[in-house]
């Protein structure tokens, strides 16, 4: 939310949002953000006009909060969605009734989402339902009968329910929160790995990923030839927990899904990343 119109808050209101205006300067700028209140912001100015905060921004991109207005426009509705094919089909209100960004659109799922689901409201146009920044959605990721919430965007619908989404070329589903690196990655430092991972938007694999993805997919041991780094503090100031070649605490040193050690992070070993779903 932006800070336009300070002055027309009350004194005492006024005197909060400076102190957390100060600090967001940053040598000679103003940085503005976004900013969460803990707790409700009461306009008590005597004057009606002054109650009120003004300046914020239309939603225009995903990471956009929304405006005012937005909210006060969104009413609640009981209507039906029919299916016609892979449309999802809306109505609020007679056709023609606006339809804009940022509105928020609470339904109930007609059927689980085939591939490629649109949506269609108050006759303004068929356009796809996406995951969080336009990640496609899995086929039958939405449950029959599921209540959720949707953000019309310019171009799409954002599904903001958590949704299962398709992991990317490279990656092996294993379970309906991650996705795993079907390869290891080249040997590096612990460091290198993880900062690495992070570099492609995903991040380095936990104990539990790395050893449910093994229990799970029937061949991932035939791609561990090396120990691989996982994320996890392994109980240690000094080392690094490597998994899939070591020991598992009671039969000796092998290989497996249960087995790993401790290693320095500054050597090298293979690695996966991860990325949620």
């Amino acid at each position: 939310m932006h800070p336009a119109h300070l002055s027309e808050l009350p004194l005492l209101h006024r005197q909060r949002w400076h102190l957390v205006t100060c600090l967001f300067l940053v040598g000679q700028s103003l940085v503005q953000g976004q900013w969460t209140v803990p707790g409700p912001l009461v306009l008590d100015a005597p004057d009606g006009t002054l109650r009120q905060v003004n300046g914020l921004g239309p939603a225009i991109d995903e990471g956009d909060a929304l405006r005012l207005a937005d909210v006060r426009q969104l009413t609640a509705s009981m209507t039906t969605v029919t299916v016609a094919g892979d449309v999802w089909e809306l109505a609020l209100g007679p056709v023609g009734t606006p339809v804009f960004e940022g509105m928020m659109i609470d339904l109930l799922a007609p059927e689980a989402n085939p591939t490629g689901v649109l949506l269609n409201v108050n006759g303004s146009g068929a356009l796809p339902v996406v995951g969080w920044k336009g990640v496609v959605l899995d086929s039958a990721a939405i449950a029959a009968g599921t209540p959720m919430r949707v953000v019309r965007m310019a171009t799409h619908y954002v599904a903001l329910d958590k949704v299962r989404s398709v992991c990317p070329a490279g990656f092996r589903t294993f379970s309906a929160a991650s996705c795993i690196e079907a390869i290891p990655r080249a040997a590096a430092t612990f460091f290198a790995a993880a900062n690495d991972c992070l570099l492609s938007n995903a991040r380095l694999c936990t104990f539990a990923e790395w050893t449910s993805a093994c229990t799970i997919l029937p061949d991932f041991m035939d791609m561990v030839s090396q120990a691989e780094w996982i994320d996890h503090a392994a109980n240690s100031d000094d080392y690094a927990k490597i998994i899939g070649v070591g020991e598992n605490g009671y039969s000796g040193a092998g290989t497996g899904c249960d087995y790993g050690g401790l290693r320095l992070p500054t050597n090298n070993a293979p690695y996966r990343c991860c990325i949620e779903r």
